[in-house]
This record gives C-alpha cells, sequence and structure tokens, in this order.
C-alpha cells in the first residue's frame, strides 16, 4: 500500500484502522436468511413478525455466520473477494475515489443456538447473537484533497467526521402474536435483548483538521484540532482471547419490533404481506478499562510519519497525542462511561406471490441516527425476486447499498442450508473491489405444522 495512506487520515488514522480490522469476519442484510419462510429464526432478527408466514412450529437455528464490509473512499483494482486465497495483499496498490463524503461500514455476525416456537397464533424464542459493527462517516470532501497526489508543504483540510466501533453479544426473548379471523390478518412482535460488551470506539472530530506533509523532516503537521474520543483499553484485540477469558466492560439493552400485515389464512397461503420493522434500538454503556479524552489545539503540533506507521493500538495513540500537545493545546480527562448506540435502522418491506412457489420481495432500509457516539449502517434499498420451497430456495437480490452502489447478489438454500451473498460480482469477479459480504445459515431440527 502506499505509504502516504498513514498520514491522510491525519489524526483519525488509528480509528480508520481499527474500524477495518473488524472486517475478518452480519452480511448487508443478508437478503436470503429475512426473506425465506422457511428460516423464521433468522428473518425475526430483520422483522421480529416474519415468523407468522413461515409454516413451522418449531424452527431451530443450529449456526449462522456472514460478514460486510463497504467503503467508498479507498478500493483494490481487478481484484475480487476469492481472490484473498491466492494472492498475497502485500504490495497491493491502493487506489483512491473521490467522494463527497467518506462513507465505511463493517459489520461482523455470528448469530448462535436460537429457537422459534409458533403455537396457534402465538410465537415464542430466543436467540443468541455475537457481532461486531463499526462505522466512519465525513461532512464534504474538500474538492483540492486529491488522496492520490498528496503534495508536500501544501495546506489540506480532512472533514470533520465520526467514527465508531463496537464488539459485543446479545440474548433475546422473542415474543408475538397474529390476530384476524378473516382473509387480512395482522402480527406484532418484538425482541428484549441483553447486550454485553468487550470493546467500544468512537471519536467525533466537530470541525475541518487543517494538515501539511512536511518535507524535509518527515514530519506532519496539525492545527485546528478539536476532538471527543473514548474507547475501551484493547480494543481491536484477540476477539477469541476476550470471550474465553470472559473479558467483558460494558452492559445495555435493545429492542427490535415488526409489524406485518397479510391476505391469508394461513402461514404460506398468502398472495401479499407488508411489514414495518424497527431494529437494534439500543446501547451498550462500558464502564470498565475506560480512556475517553478531550482534544483541543490553539497552535499547529507536529509527530513524525514513523510514528504513525507504528501506531498499533489506541493506547498508542493517547500516549503519541498527549506528547504531541503539550504546552500547545488541551488534552483532558472526561470520566464517566462510554456510552454507544446500536446501528438503528428502520424498514419497510412488501411481497407478492407471482406464481406458485415464486415471489417478489421490495425492502427498504433507512439508518436511524440517535446520537453522535454510534454505529450507523447503511441505507439500501432491494428487489428480490425468489423461488422457494420447503427442499429448496434460490434468489437473486438487486440492491442499492448506501444509496450509491448498485449491485446484484444470490443465494440457494438447500434443505436447511442456506449460503448467498448481497454482491455476486466482488465475491466471484476480479475488479475494483471496495468491500464483499457473504453469509452462510444451518437451521436444524425444524417441524413442519399445520
Amino acid at each position: 500500500m502506499k505509504q502516504h495512506c498513514c498520514f491522510i487520515f491525519s489524526f483519525l488514522k488509528f480509528f480508520l484502522v481499527a474500524v477495518l480490522a473488524l472486517n475478518t469476519g452480519r452480511a448487508q442484510e443478508q437478503i436470503g436468511t429475512i426473506t425465506d419462510n422457511y428460516l423464521p429464526a433468522s428473518s425475526s432478527l430483520f422483522n421480529p413478525a416474519a415468523d407468522c408466514t413461515s409454516p413451522y412450529e418449531v424452527d431451530i437455528n443450529a449456526l449462522g455466520a456472514g460478514f460486510s464490509v463497504y467503503n467508498n473512499l479507498v478500493y483494490l483494482d481487478k481484484f475480487s473477494f476469492l481472490s484473498l486465497s491466492g494472492k498475497n495483499l502485500n504490495g497491493k496498490e491502493v487506489v483512491y475515489n473521490t467522494p463527497n463524503t467518506i462513507r465505511a461500514f463493517t459489520r461482523v455476525g455470528v448469530q448462535g443456538p436460537s429457537v422459534m416456537i409458533r403455537q396457534g397464533d402465538f410465537t415464542l424464542g430466543i436467540i443468541t447473537q455475537v457481532r461486531s459493527a463499526a462505522s466512519v462517516t465525513t461532512s464534504e470532501v474538500p474538492v483540492n484533497l486529491d488522496f492520490n497526489h498528496i503534495i508536500e508543504d501544501s495546506l489540506y483540510q480532512f472533514p470533520a467526521g465520526k467514527t465508531t466501533g463496537l464488539n459485543w453479544m446479545s440474548i433475546g426473548l422473542h415474543l408475538g402474536e397474529t390476530f384476524g379471523g378473516g382473509d387480512v390478518r395482522f402480527s406484532v412482535a418484538g425482541n428484549l435483548n441483553y447486550l454485553i460488551g468487550w470493546d467500544g470506539i468512537s471519536a467525533v472530530t466537530d470541525q475541518t483538521l487543517d494538515f501539511v506533509k512536511n518535507s524535509q523532516d518527515a514530519t506532519m503537521s496539525f492545527n485546528n484540532v478539536k476532538m471527543n474520543y473514548g474507547y475501551t483499553s484493547g480494543f481491536g484485540g484477540d476477539v477469541q482471547q476476550n470471550l474465553s477469558s470472559m473479558q467483558f466492560k460494558g452492559s445495555g439493552v435493545s429492542a427490535d419490533f415488526g409489524f406485518l400485515v397479510m391476505n391469508g389464512k394461513r402461514p404460506l397461503q398468502y398472495t401479499w404481506k407488508l411489514g414495518v420493522s424497527l431494529m437494534d434500538l439500543g446501547i451498550i454503556s462500558f464502564s470498565k478499562n475506560v480512556q475517553r479524552y478531550n482534544i483541543i489545539t490553539d497552535t499547529a503540533v507536529t509527530v513524525t510519519q514513523s510514528e504513525f506507521n507504528n501506531l498499533n493500538s489506541a493506547d498508542a495513540f493517547t500516549e503519541m497525542a498527549a506528547e504531541a500537545i503539550a504546552g500547545k493545546g488541551t488534552m483532558n480527562f472526561v470520566d464517566g462511561p462510554l456510552v454507544i448506540n446500536l446501528p438503528a435502522a428502520i424498514s419497510i418491506q412488501g411481497e407478492v406471490r407471482v406464481a406458485h412457489h415464486c415471489f417478489i420481495n421490495a425492502m427498504y432500509v433507512q439508518s436511524l441516527v440517535l446520537s453522535d457516539q454510534q454505529v450507523l449502517r447503511p441505507n439500501s434499498i432491494a428487489i428480490t425476486p425468489r423461488y422457494e420451497t420447503v427442499k429448496v430456495a434460490a434468489g437473486v437480490p438487486f440492491s442499492l447499498n448506501d444509496n450509491q452502489r448498485v449491485q446484484v447478489g444470490g443465494f440457494v438454500r438447500l434443505g436447511p442450508l442456506m449460503v448467498g451473498t448481497d454482491n455476486l460480482g466482488a465475491v466471484f469477479i476480479p475488479s475494483k473491489f471496495e468491500g464483499a459480504d457473504l453469509y452462510v445459515a444451518l437451521h436444524l431440527s425444524s417441524t413442519l405444522g399445520s
């Protein structure tokens, strides 16, 4: 990668690295699992009322996993996700787009053992998950800031922005009920989740940041810095080690709510359905190993490029910032917990049956911004034709991701196993690689009801 990648992000460098470090392992929306009537333990994560159209009295999710990575700033040319298995990324050239605003999102999720039970018109369930999510968004990027050509000894402005990341697990209780005895039936449901967090990070810059790359002494100068940031020490460390050693640093609650109306007297016997859902309404409050700071500079501060190259933790960033700012501004410790909101969103879904076993589903997802210290999710619109039976299902989602990129996905379910992606091109076709997603779900011990 180009060496100037390190200083382009100035004081946000570490936080961007921390976000991108999460991309190793929930896909964008996992359209295959949330539209399939035979996977209620998974689709109830997107709309808790979705299980009312499932024919199963009992559905057990044995394991589900997925990841999604997307950004509009950097890309690898002539690259695909499958290239990771045969090529080494070392030395791979990074190319920069010229976006109006910088936007980057990662989501990783593992749905553990979960069960959904339907008795008549009443549904009850238990849902377990382990998740990571992060986002980077900025205000408008100045037109003279060409990330491919940073000129030495020239003044640039990096836009104000917000960067947030979370690692957590949840245990949720699902309750739902269906009403109406005629051709039109209504379902309402909700998930109440207890959250356990092991890492969090948030950085908010309130104004543009001036920076200069100095040619003579290989340093960088920064001015007009106004930042509030906080993190849990060890952020970005080994997730498996944190889980196995029970290094939890925070807790919280969240809720998902769903409403669905359909014209049909029984599950699967509908010609249309319409749903609305609210997802990830909640917070995690971190109180252990928390570092929070407020930074304001009143004159230029200077650091070496090598110091940026060697940054590998939030604690290292804090140490470097304290040394650079001494006598040139203030860096105040802020007492109290670090509170971060989940990636909340509202969604509208609609579906029609166009033939026997054939459906067309449409959905719209809008991110809800509830706090400056919040992980955001990209907005999306998708239309998905789908063929579905008890033994097999397949679909091709056409989606607009983050109101910017059109992509085509695909998914297949053979019996209990679902595999899919919302972006086939990024997985299989070497091209302009800005991110990728992939997901899998295994449902076992499902009992077909009436």
